[in-house]
């Protein structure tokens, strides 16, 4: 099911999304699909721990901006 996409931009997102993704699976040969996204967010975790960023913040507030992107707004 295609979410609602208030601002048009969910298309734009998802690009530079796959964009991130194609290149962590080159970088890493890691199989396309599930297993490569499911890859990069444990590598993004390990990424987070070193940098010193807290994970859950940075999660919510993720899924707080995919919510606020793909609210309907009832109109």
């Amino acid at each position: 099911m295609k979410k609602p996409d208030p601002d048009q931009l969910n298309d734009k997102r998802a690009a530079w999304a796959e964009k991130a993704l194609d290149a962590f699976q080159k970088a890493t040969r890691c199989e396309p699909g599930d297993q490569a996204l499911a890859d990069l967010i444990a590598d993004l975790r390990h990424w987070a721990d070193r940098e010193d960023i807290c994970w859950d913040k940075a999660y919510a507030a993720g899924m707080e901006h995919y919510e606020e992107e793909t609210a309907d707004d009832g109109c």
